[in-house]
């Protein structure tokens, strides 16, 4: 066929691989999917950190990443994020500080979720 799978994912605007028991870590390269609007990749068995190249999706408006096995803190590059309405991340086994920008001002998102997450 000759398709590179990078020319073709970069069209994508939704991506939605929740529920399919998918283990590894978060690919950095879904930061390089430009158009992503929805990026759902929750209720599998993900593990690692939270790459910071997905604070690159200018476009993203929800990202969803609970009930993994994600671990660290949130990166700040998502706090830059101009259109993201939703981000939830509950039932991870998060650290640290949550991104100013996250969470004030907190109007600014429509939903933001870190139910059973641990942050001091």
């Amino acid at each position: 066929m000759g398709v590179c799978l990078s020319v073709l994912f970069s069209c994508f605007a939704v991506l939605q691989l929740c529920y399919n028991q998918l283990t590894g870590s978060i690919p950095t390269q879904l930061g390089d999917l430009k158009k992503l609007s929805v990026l759902a990749l929750q209720s599998n068995q993900l593990a690692g950190a939270i790459p910071a190249t997905l604070g690159d999706l200018e476009m993203l408006t929800r990202l969803d990443l609970s009930s993994n096995i994600l671990f660290g803190s949130i990166p700040t590059k998502l706090a830059n994020l101009p259109s993201l309405q939703v981000l939830d991340v509950h039932n991870n086994t998060l650290s640290g500080n949550v991104p100013t920008g996250i969470m004030m001002p907190f109007y600014w998102f429509c939903s933001v979720n870190f139910l059973f997450d641990i942050f001091m």
